[in-house]
């Protein structure tokens, strides 16, 4: 069965009426809720007594993939890596403060995530594959996005919770090559310089993706898109945009617009099979 790490949001109020959270959080507080699902995370405003939170919410599936050299010795040891991926991607992540409704109250934003360990699931976003290798050694990891029936598919390595040193301009950035990739997850392109050689490949052995880098980004070394972990505000935009919009439909705000008026809130949904203009809203009850 699933299994989510707990967040912030457990035992502060009884559910007062259903709600589009998903089932596996269905123990987690709230006094109202909307939400949409969406191809990266399924996104929710969630009103509680501590106040408003957006929650992304992400189904995985991890695979532990034995190396040339290395196996996974026990269940044990790969729960304790999926375990341990959530809790460092909530730490960094999960912020008191992603913003401000329109009444200024503060908006918090957390992660949670459904995991899975054995089979795939209906409604997955991502397969998270998991290589074990030698202590110490580090391989390039990749993201690659949902397309067509296609789940998401991220490839990882046993030492990815680890921090590695990069070096750019005479000095050194850490970086957790787990926390990185998860701003793909999230959608975010890498802001670092590709460097590549006259036949297009890396230094590393892989080809580059010939995307240019914005140039107001690639010398932000410390940036989590880049070589370091900061988290910049421009970062969370989408999410940010996405809570903005929506956060006036809660009964605690004073002026509520007709649900037409959050169609702009699934902007980060487009170009996705099945989802247009007509994308139903999921609203919770309200006693």
């Amino acid at each position: 069965m699933p299994t989510v790490v707990p967040g912030i949001l457990a035992d502060q109020v009884k559910a007062v009426s259903n709600t589009a959270l998903p089932a596996s959080l269905a123990t987690y507080a709230q006094m109202w809720a909307v939400g949409v699902k969406g191809p990266l995370y399924d996104i929710y405003f969630v009103e509680t007594l501590g106040g408003p939170r957006t929650i992304c919410f992400m189904k995985l599936y991890f695979r532990f993939v034995a190396g040339k050299s290395e196996t996974w010795t026990s269940q044990q040891e790969m729960v304790g890596f999926a375990t341990r991926w959530q809790a460092d991607i909530q730490n960094k992540f999960n912020m008191k403060s992603l913003t401000t409704t329109s009444s200024g109250r503060i908006v918090g934003l957390e992660f949670h995530f459904g995991s899975g360990l054995y089979s795939w699931e209906p409604g997955d976003h991502w397969t998270i594959d998991v290589v074990k290798v030698p202590k110490g050694q580090f391989y390039t990891s990749n993201v690659e996005h949902a397309h067509g029936n296609i789940v998401g598919r991220t490839t990882l390595f046993s030492n990815d919770l680890a921090p590695i040193t990069r070096q750019a301009d005479n000095k050194s950035y850490r970086q957790r090559p787990a926390i990185h990739e998860f701003v793909h997850m999230i959608g975010l392109p890498d802001e670092y310089e590709e460097k590549c050689d006259a036949n297009g490949m890396r230094a590393d052995g892989f080809k580059c993706s010939g995307k240019p880098r914005d140039p107001r980004y690639v010398k932000d070394y410390p940036s989590v898109a880049n070589l370091g972990e900061r988290i910049r505000f421009d970062h969370l935009d989408a999410i940010r945009n996405w809570t903005k919009l929506v956060a006036p439909l809660s009964p605690v705000e004073k002026d509520r617009p007709s649900l037409k008026g959050i169609t702009d809130a699934l902007a980060f949904l487009k170009g996705v099979p099945g989802n247009d203009d007509k994308t139903p809203v999921m609203l919770a009850k309200l006693r």
